[in-house]
């Protein structure tokens, strides 16, 4: 395949996937705030749209490194010009350290963002303490639910059992 033929295809599929990258953000931003738990469009949830969104943004990261393959050399000599290149000098290899340093400085960039966003992650309080109140819970709702259902004789088995598993946490 020629280089034209495919860095046509891989535009189209870029212009493609950031149209419908930006339907999707439009969709889970305004159609489907925050809070919209139980409404879906056209059976898809809120997370569900959130995860199709995610993954049409990983093809465009791939889609968006093939196309800086495509134009490796370009890339490497605007960089060496925006890093002082003079009129009529020859790059050699200057050029593509400047477009190597360039893609470090990018990959630096994301790493740095995503270092520190991971490490001021707050948990929310109504549900740093789900295990335990809930649990207390869900127990209650059971014992409920068995004393409905059984004998004298089986409740006294299963409370038997709950206080050792009681005494074990």
């Amino acid at each position: 395949m020629k280089r034209n033929h495919l860095n046509l295809i891989i535009d189209a599929l870029l212009g493609v996937l950031f149209f419908t990258l930006l339907l999707t953000g439009l969709l889970i931003m305004f159609i489907l705030p925050s809070g919209s738990r139980t409404s879906s469009v056209w059976g898809w949830t809120r997370h569900d749209w959130g995860e199709l969104h995610f993954w049409i943004a990983i093809a465009m990261v791939v889609l968006l490194l093939a196309h800086l393959t495509l134009h490796w050399t370009w890339f490497c000599t605007v960089c060496a010009n925006i890093l002082g290149r003079k009129r009529g000098q020859k790059l050699g290899k200057k050029k593509y350290v400047a477009g190597v340093l360039a893609v470090m400085l990018i990959a630096g960039a994301i790493s740095a963002f995503m270092y520190a966003a991971n490490a001021s992650v707050i948990p929310h309080r109504k549900h740093s303490n789900w295990n335990k109140t809930n649990r207390q819970q869900a127990l209650i709702g059971r014992d409920l639910a068995e004393s409905a259902t059984t004998t004298n004789s089986q409740q006294q088995r299963l409370r038997l059992g709950r206080d050792i598993d009681r005494d074990s946490d």
